[in-house]
């Protein structure tokens, strides 16, 4: 299955689950969409799509999980829900990218986890 993202000026891009995908949203920063695993605070792991500032030292700017059949928003209403975790279950969580990015200070450590 594809899960789109609107990355402005009309245009869409689609990741999958398991992609090794980074997208430049937009040339003029360096904001990337990146497919990456994403592992809850009791140990559930989820494929996702992170947003990641290259330009300020790899900042976590967004969080997107790919549902069976949706995508859920972190921040949107009803995210814990979509997810199926109370709050206690899913934070803190790590990530860890599916592919490389373009930036020297990325915070993850030795094991590629955040």
């Amino acid at each position: 299955m594809k899960y789109y993202f609107d990355v402005g000026k009309g245009k869409m891009v689609s990741f999958t689950k398991k992609g090794k995908r980074a997208y430049q949203i937009n040339k003029d920063s360096g904001e990337y969409l990146v497919n990456a695993d994403i592992k809850t605070a009791d140990g559930t792991k989820f494929d996702a799509v992170l947003v990641i500032d290259t330009w300020s030292s790899g900042e976590h700017c967004g969080t997107y999980i790919l549902l069976p059949n949706e995508i859920a928003e972190q921040g949107e209403l009803g995210f814990l829900d979509k997810v199926g975790k109370t709050e206690k279950e899913f934070f803190p969580y790590k990530y860890k990218y599916r592919t490389e990015l373009p930036c020297d200070d990325i915070h993850i450590g030795d094991d590629g986890w955040s």
